[in-house]
């Protein structure tokens, strides 16, 4: 700057010389003001140039940073989103699964009960046969007076049906049982106890 005003005032003071007029103070001192005035404007317009130039890299920074808030925003979003969703598919998916093992599992329960309750009812009918099948004409001649019941029961494979119960103090008690065989005409036999053995038999269409 100093350099500056030095140049001017040189140039000022050869004017002068090359004129053959001599400079006078008050104009040496006019032109170092000019020059001192063109150097403030010069500063001044480098200032202002530069703190423009501040203001535009403060501007761009600014804008970049709010792009890259708005864009670090945007990414949180998607992502919340996409665990929202990644956990609404998993909820979906174990929802599905549990409502499949619960249906497995009553199939299974359906299964499981209808083979036994098939189970079941063979041996249900399996014992039925084989107890009916017990009442025939072949135990029956087998049953002699005097047996017990329980032999009887066991001959004929169950306990029978009583007909009758006779009981009178200072008597023997008398009951009669009947047993079935197997088939609407099959026939059957009853059997008279008397306190609790064979005292009498009889049959009707046993085979």
């Amino acid at each position: 700057m100093k350099s500056l005003i030095y140049l001017c005032v040189l140039t000022v003071f050869l004017t002068g010389c090359a004129s053959d007029k001599p400079v006078s103070d008050k104009e040496l001192s006019a032109a170092m003001l000019s020059a001192q005035a063109d150097l403030d404007r010069d500063r001044q317009r480098r200032e202002s140039k530069a703190q423009s130039k501040r203001s535009a890299a403060r501007k761009v920074a600014y804008k970049a940073e709010v792009e890259s808030l708005a864009q670090a925003d945007r990414n949180a979003e998607i992502q919340r989103q996409s665990t929202a969703e990644r956990a609404k598919q998993v909820a979906e998916l174990e929802r599905k699964t549990r409502l499949e093992n619960e249906y497995r599992a009553k199939v299974r329960a359906a299964k499981a009960k209808a083979e036994a309750d098939r189970l079941a009812e063979a041996k249900e009918k399996a014992r039925i046969k084989a107890l009916d099948s017990m009442v025939s004409l072949r135990n029956f001649y087998k049953i002699e007076s005097g047996m017990s019941r329980r032999q009887v029961v066991a001959l004929l494979g169950s306990e029978g049906e009583m007909l009758s119960e006779v009981a009178i103090p200072g008597f023997p008690t008398t009951r009669i049982f009947m047993w079935k065989a197997p088939g609407l005409f099959s026939g059957n036999c009853n059997v008279t106890f008397q306190n609790g053995k064979v005292t009498v038999k009889a049959q009707f269409g046993l085979k």
